[in-house]
């Protein structure tokens, strides 16, 4: 599920779900085609945790496996200002952690949305809810507002 965001913009949501096999997600996507994206996930990893994912693409893939969740749920926050994305994660929707803040160069329209993932398992239910949308800049990117 995906749109067309403006050229900054502020998007959150939680994701929650069962994780019932190995790299079961549920993600915010941003895209421009097959080559480069951004993919921020919460997704049970190779260990078994339930772990904050990020993977940026730029003709080349990027992973970086983030912190454990304990829980089945977590709240995430993706900001673009201009050429820079700012990802963020929330165990309670109101203390913001900084996950990743990295440039992305594009030279064609974006793609943002909404991803649920199961490549190992023959499916998996994903509730995405409290999802916002802000046509804004970013103003600190530690803070995230």
């Amino acid at each position: 599920l995906v749109f067309r965001p403006d050229t900054d913009f502020i998007f959150t949501t939680s994701i929650e779900h069962a994780f019932a096999n190995k790299w079961d997600a549920g993600a915010i996507v941003l895209k421009q085609d097959s080559l480069n994206w951004v993919k921020f996930c919460f997704e049970r990893d190779y260990t078994g945790a339930n772990r904050v994912v990020s993977v940026v693409t730029k003709d080349i893939s990027d992973d970086c496996n983030s912190v454990d969740i304990k829980s089945n749920k977590v709240y995430f926050k993706i900001a673009k200002a201009a050429n820079v994305i700012t990802l963020y994660y929330s165990e309670d929707n109101k203390s913001w952690l900084l996950v990743r803040h990295f440039q992305f160069n594009t030279t064609k329209p974006l793609q943002l949305g909404l991803l649920a993932q199961s490549p190992t398992g023959d499916s998996c239910k994903v509730v995405f809810r409290n999802i916002t949308y802000q046509n804004k800049k970013i103003k600190d990117p530690y803070t995230g507002e």
